[in-house]
């Protein structure tokens, strides 16, 4: 027995076609966007590496302590408080805590577990400070300002508040080492 099929069985027909062409046309097209969108990202993505690569590359890496300066003159932590107060009134943020400790003990690496360099002592010095993630990194960056030696142990990062649209405020707390020099040849 043959189909018969009227007129108005076919026009519905045609439309649920034309319906179905139209979705797959638009689901292939986002599919495509898709794909454009993943390929601008992962470029993003080589570029932000190439960059933290050459970044990491410009980084000098710390000398052995009997290689370095030993300072002299006034008290390191009076001279490392002073350059941070001036770095973070350039990068525009501020201390919040500056803590160190009255002692001084005997230098020990956090790389060995015996102390190598009797004539070296150590100071621990816990920093606070607040304001941009661009300033407070600004400001650590001009610790080695101080010429004192440092050896650090901790860096935490929290985000406090909004800043504005782009931007938040962050608390960046820093502990480290100050390493003093108590005699002997250096």
């Amino acid at each position: 027995m043959p189909i018969v099929l009227s007129q108005r069985h076919v026009r519905k027909s045609e439309k649920t076609l034309r319906v179905s062409i139209a979705v797959a046309l638009a689901l292939c097209g986002a599919g495509i966007f898709r794909l454009w969108a993943l390929r601008a990202h992962v470029a993003s993505l080589e570029a932000q590496i190439r960059s933290q690569k050459s970044a990491l590359a410009g980084l000098t890496v710390g000398q052995p302590v009997s290689n370095v300066r030993a300072p002299s003159g006034t008290d390191p932590l009076a001279q490392l408080q002073q350059n941070l107060e001036s770095a973070t009134q350039k990068y525009h943020c501020t201390i919040e805590e500056f803590q160190a400790s009255p002692d001084r003990v005997p230098y020990i690496s956090a790389f060995t577990h015996d102390t190598n360099e009797p004539d070296w002592q150590q100071i621990p010095v816990h920093v606070t400070l607040q304001g941009t993630l661009a300033s407070v990194l600004g400001a650590v960056d001009r610790l080695h300002d101080s010429d004192l030696p440092l050896e650090p142990d901790s860096i935490e990062i929290t985000r406090d508040s909004p800043a504005d649209q782009h931007t938040s405020v962050v608390s960046l707390r820093i502990t480290f080492r100050v390493l003093t020099w108590t005699g002997g040849k250096a």
